[in-house]
């Protein structure tokens, strides 16, 4: 058995992970790869798979909200966000009421919604945290547990490593970290 999904009937066409997300002016189609069948779920639209891990699904419903489902499809929390994003373990960057912050799997809020930005580090376990306001913008450090971090992107180095470097303030909001003495 196979799926057939023609590129030239559909307007949009996403695959991710095992599932193969179609759409067609308003009718949205999911489909899951490894199954080769269709997927019927009440109200959701869309299907992202967290591709680290397996162990769960980001479900987009028909009102364009994030909710987090197991394998079996099973929505976890009625909790909804504007967006969810898979960071690891068990924990997602989750954007609600115009604020970024960090949830685990059972909705749990670990770290506050308080972003305006909440960006992931290449390489690393922290997030680049950005709260805006009228007179600047601050840069927080944030690991994926909720504890803040001293980080430059400079060096990429974490508290127990700049004991003995030289911390600088160049005025863009955040630390600079060197070895020459000044």
């Amino acid at each position: 058995s196979f799926i057939l999904i023609n590129k030239y009937k559909n307007d949009k066409i996403f695959i991710s992970g095992r599932y193969i997300n179609t759409r067609k002016g308003d009718v949205v189609e999911v489909y899951d790869y490894n199954t080769m069948s269709k997927i019927n779920i009440d109200n959701v639209i869309g299907l992202n798979e967290t591709t680290e891990n397996n162990k769960y699904i980001i479900a987009i419903s028909s009102d364009e909200k994030y909710k987090i489902m197991d394998v079996a499809n099973n929505m976890l929390k009625k909790d909804e966000y504007d967006y969810l994003e898979y960071i690891g373990k068990d924990e997602f960057i989750a954007y609600k009421n115009g604020k970024f912050g960090i949830v685990d799997v059972n909705a749990k809020k670990i770290v506050d919604f308080k972003y305006d930005d909440l960006q992931r580090i290449e390489n690393e376990e922290i997030l680049k945290g950005i709260i805006k306001s009228a007179e600047n913008t601050n840069v927080e450090y944030v690991k994926y547990d909720g504890s803040i971090a001293e980080y430059s992107s400079s060096t990429s180095v974490y508290p127990e490593k700049i004991e003995n470097l030289k911390k600088i303030d160049l005025g863009y909001g955040e630390p600079y970290y060197t070895k020459a003495q000044l």
